[in-house]
């Protein structure tokens, strides 16, 4: 009988409304038949440095159980703590106990009912981007993430669904696109688009940001999808901007973006890029696989080293 590999798997059971722990609960006796498991918990004291010294002393197969705020957290653990080579060739595995688990889109695998990466014997190159950005003290951050990063009005829904104040918590609990939905409301009823600075190969030039997605997936949260592929390893961003929109053009854009379209809508633009910057006179959101920062400016790239990921 063949050895299980090792990995170390970490759980978030507070995702989806803290309603994650059953649904592990449902699923860890098959994910341990594939794995030799330590389990370690977000939150815990040390979990960090739990998840390095694993590392380094040669695991390489490393699970996200909870949200893509679980995937975003594993990654950069292992990043801040044994450095970018680290990342090379490290099996990066999911399951997805969160609320909309867009690192898993398209879904090809489940477990009961439940989103799956955990296949060792299929796997393929994955790119992991990066964000440098300044906050409004000054101080230079890096961080890592797998799925996507956003400005504008999404940031601002990310950090309202987040907070999850009635009724979004409430929604959440039962129907996540209507949680989402909610604060994508919420968001437009405030927006007023940003002026910044959008720094690309193509020069530098001013933009009334109303929002900007940087994905390395088409999927943008709950129902909402681009319809410009990217590919897991091509080595680039897909960069969607919404520029200068009153609220009504973005709910429009939106309501498209539910039903997959986005190229052709009036004052948007997608394009593929291996890196872009955005600079702003005022503090503004920015988003990072549904973890929310501040910054004054950011650029956003690729790491050079890739893991590998399941379908």
């Amino acid at each position: 009988m063949r050895a299980r590999p090792q990995a170390v798997l970490l759980l978030n059971p507070v995702a989806r409304r803290r309603s994650a722990g059953r649904r592990w609960a449902r699923v860890e006796p098959a994910v341990r038949e594939r794995f030799d498991l330590e389990l370690v918990e977000l939150g815990a004291a040390g979990w960090p440095e739990r998840l390095a010294h694993a590392h380094r002393r040669g695991v390489r197969a490393f699970i996200a159980a909870g949200g893509d705020g679980t995937v975003n957290a594993l990654i950069n653990a292992i990043h801040d703590r044994c450095g970018a080579d680290s990342m090379e060739g490290l099996f990066l595995g999911a399951v997805g106990l969160g609320s909309s688990n867009d690192f898993h889109k398209p879904i090809h695998r489940t477990l009961d009912g439940v989103p799956v990466r955990l296949d060792l014997e299929l796997t393929a190159p994955r790119d992991l981007a990066r964000a440098r950005f300044v906050d409004p003290r000054g101080a230079g951050q890096e961080r890592l993430f797998a799925v996507s990063a956003s400005l504008g009005v999404t940031a601002t829904a990310n950090a309202a669904f987040n907070e999850g104040r009635w009724p979004v918590g409430w929604l959440g609990r039962f129907w996540v696109d209507g949680a989402i939905t909610w604060s994508a409301l919420r968001a437009l009823a405030r927006h007023r688009p940003t002026q910044v600075m959008l720094q690309t190969e193509l020069g530098t030039r001013r933009v009334g940001l109303s929002n900007l997605s940087v994905m390395k997936t088409p999927f943008l949260s709950g129902g909402l999808r681009y319809d410009l592929d990217i590919a897991p390893g091509d080595g680039l961003l897909a960069a969607h901007l919404c520029e200068g929109m009153t609220r009504w053009e973005l709910a429009r854009t939106f309501l498209r973006l539910g039903r997959g379209r986005f190229t052709g809508t009036p004052k948007t633009s997608s394009w593929r890029t291996p890196r872009l910057a955005i600079q702003a006179d005022v503090p503004f959101d920015l988003e990072l696989d549904g973890e929310l920062f501040r910054a004054v400016r950011v650029e956003l790239d690729l790491l050079p080293q890739r893991v590998r990921c399941s379908p």
